[in-house]
């Protein structure tokens, strides 16, 4: 009976870990996407991907800038990543304990850098790995997706200065 008992919880064991692996896979992914919307650009390095809570998240950076440097603050909230095999959508997210900001100040030379992150539902069709991955900008809100020097007389936005 103890022997049994020995055996069954070695087996319970070796499925609990088995799941845990598979629940909290994680790895690198390198690419480089990028839009250009009214003149601006912007570009996404995506370095890497975990898997959990059935959810997939992809790590990244993202760079906002117009070439003759005049932008002032890029809205997070209008990039959308999209993966092309599902056909799925994820807006972005700043990285960072303040995730719920989502509009940034660009810095002295006109570029905003953030690190970001998407979520996409995770199931056996999304491979990570194989994910074909671009970028998007989408207007949501009342607010502009970019501010620039120019944009003096609009409604000013809450900047967050990335230091």
């Amino acid at each position: 009976m103890m022997e049994q008992a020995k055996k069954l919880s070695f087996t319970l064991i070796f499925v609990l870990t088995s799941v845990l692996l598979a629940a909290c896979r994680s790895g690198d992914i390198k690419q480089q996407v990028s839009t250009s919307y009214q003149g601006y650009l912007v570009q996404a390095a995506i370095d890497s991907f975990k898997v959990k809570n059935n959810s997939v998240y992809i790590y990244g950076g993202v760079t906002a800038f117009k070439p003759d440097g005049n932008l002032q603050g890029f809205n997070l909230s209008c990039l959308m990543l999209r993966e092309q095999n599902t056909k799925q959508f994820s807006r972005s997210y700043f990285d960072s304990i303040a995730s719920h900001i989502s509009i940034l100040e660009a810095d002295e030379s006109g570029r905003v850098n953030a690190p970001v992150y998407w979520t996409f539902p995770y199931d056996d069709a999304f491979d990570v790995k194989q994910a074909i991955l671009s970028i998007a900008i989408v207007k949501v809100g009342e607010f502009d997706c970019f501010r620039s020097l120019a944009d003096v007389n609009k409604p000013t936005l809450d900047l967050l200065k990335l230091e």
